[in-house]
């Protein structure tokens, strides 16, 4: 009889806690903002004392790097199996529109550069797992002669999260143009597939 696997005993109950709490700080995240959590709030919202939250995430910048992380992975199973290169415009315009949670993002992004913040060590990890993502993608359309078979696929991947970063900062600041649009462009010419570059002599 095979024995069951996964976490057991106190560990799996508390884990059960942390990802409750982390699902709740992000539903907060989308109704009123990241400004706007307390702990009290979780607490109240996820059926535990406060100090039973403070125990797992013992300030705000814990609960707000928690919340990223279950973005990240409802994210990574509503999106499991597309092509997230061919879907880049797509899901950069989807995620605009959630503007509290992109606000998140790029509020923690620029303090996570303190390696001592709770969300470093996930930004490392996200950022590097994103770009492996998407060299990998380029890597393909090299192979199918859709990207020039001369770039480095990691430098590229790079290149398009640092865009996507950049044009989801200004979105949030001006809205006055189409994310989508500018960010599918701006793919085909780090690709030297766009049609300026490639009618060019």
């Amino acid at each position: 009889m095979a024995r069951p696997t996964g976490p057991r005993g106190p560990y799996a109950k508390s884990k059960a806690r942390r990802d409750a709490v982390a699902g709740v700080v992000l539903d907060l995240v989308e109704e009123f903002g990241h400004r706007a959590v307390t702990s009290a709030e979780v607490a109240e919202r996820a059926g535990m004392s406060e100090a039973t939250v403070l125990y797992h995430f013992p300030s705000k910048e814990h609960l707000l790097a928690a919340a990223l992380k279950a973005h990240d992975d409802r994210e990574r199973e509503r999106t499991a199996g597309l092509a997230h290169y061919e879907l880049a415009g797509t899901l950069a315009k989807a995620g605009v529109e959630r503007q509290n949670t992109v606000r998140l993002y790029v509020a923690m992004a620029a303090e996570a550069s303190d390696p001592e913040h709770p969300a470093h060590t996930f930004f490392v990890r996200r950022y590097a797992a994103i770009i492996d993502s998407y060299a990998n993608e380029v890597k393909l359309r090299q192979a199918r002669g859709l990207a020039d078979p001369a770039l480095d696929p990691t430098e590229v991947g790079r290149q398009i999260i640092a865009m996507w970063d950049g044009l989801q900062a200004q979105w949030l600041i001006a809205p006055t143009f189409d994310i989508a649009n500018a960010l599918d462009r701006a793919m085909r010419v780090l690709t030297r597939r766009d049609d300026v570059v490639v009618g060019a002599p």
